[in-house]
């Protein structure tokens, strides 16, 4: 069984690599990524990703990549599996953060392998499904990416520290909060958090609509009067012009009944409404809704 470790911020100044604070964090990341990226790869996804800026050559990215993997020790960088977790709970949540990271990356088509997570990965989804419980698993993910980063450039961990302590995914009013604080200059913005954050907007919304949805059924079955219905109560919360159409609905086809003819017969569980010509005793009214 494998115990995990606590990290704590390492004692050692910013690595200070590039003058672009942008470059030098996605570098890192993907240094860190050795299992998917070689000296080479990285060097062409810094110049894609930014291509107006001052990318360093490959050489130099080959030491800065040696630097960052010689950190991280050969229990970090080895592959991680669910059966040597000493806790199943924590293998659960890892596999879970893991599987959504994996779905969304074949469904973007990503060329690169996509079958092994480091144990370094495995310990930072760990603390950051602990830092912020309630985060769906693909925002976990990216979460722990983002800490994972500062964690080996030495960076200062506040932005994200306040970012955990507003928890922008717990509402929709937490998240209009931070994003207004952030818009406004009020708080510090984190690198690379543009994806974390769009992906808790988009699940806010879809935890929205599926309430909304979820709600309408009980609405609609309030509303509408069948045959079999049991008495309405008029007094929930639906609007008074609805009661009102309803009602005038019935009035008109009420007076389009015949006047004159034999008596409306009852059925056994009550009166009906007037008959119309044509129809047996008992059946269904033409205007009301037919009844399973």
């Amino acid at each position: 069984m494998r115990t995990r470790q606590i990290r704590r911020k390492k004692d050692r100044k910013p690595r200070n690599w590039h003058s672009d604070a942008a470059i030098e964090d996605v570098l890192i990341a993907l240094a860190e990524d050795g299992h998917h990226y070689s000296a080479a790869q990285v060097h062409r996804q810094l110049v894609e990703r930014f291509p107006n800026l001052n990318v360093p050559d490959v050489r130099t990215i080959r030491r800065h990549v040696d630097e960052v993997r010689a950190d991280i020790n050969d229990d970090d960088a080895s592959e991680w599996h669910a059966e040597d977790e000493a806790d199943f709970s924590e293998a659960r949540a890892i596999l879970d953060v893991w599987g959504a990271m994996l779905a969304r990356r074949v469904r973007s088509s990503d060329n690169r392998s996509i079958a092994v997570l480091t144990n370094l990965e495995a310990d930072w989804i760990i603390y950051a499904t602990q830092l912020a419980p309630g985060l769906k698993p693909y925002a976990t993910g990216l979460l722990s990416r983002l800490l994972m980063v500062r964690y080996l450039a030495g960076r200062d961990y506040q932005p994200l520290d306040i970012l955990l302590a507003m928890a922008p995914w717990k509402s929709v009013e937490a998240h209009a909060a931070y994003i207004d604080a952030l818009e406004a200059g009020r708080l510090p913005r984190i690198q690379f958090a543009e994806g974390l954050l769009y992906e808790i907007e988009n699940n806010l919304a879809a935890e929205a609509k599926a309430k909304a949805k979820a709600a309408v059924p009980t609405q609609v079955a309030a509303t509408v009067p069948t045959a079999t219905a049991a008495p309405m109560d008029w007094s929930e919360e639906e609007p008074l012009e609805t009661v009102a159409g309803l009602l005038e609905v019935v009035e008109k086809l009420l007076n389009q009944a015949p006047v004159s003819g034999p008596a409306t017969p009852t059925a056994p569980d009550g009166p009906m409404l007037n008959q119309q010509p044509g129809r047996s005793p008992g059946s269904q009214p033409a205007y009301l809704p037919e009844v399973d």
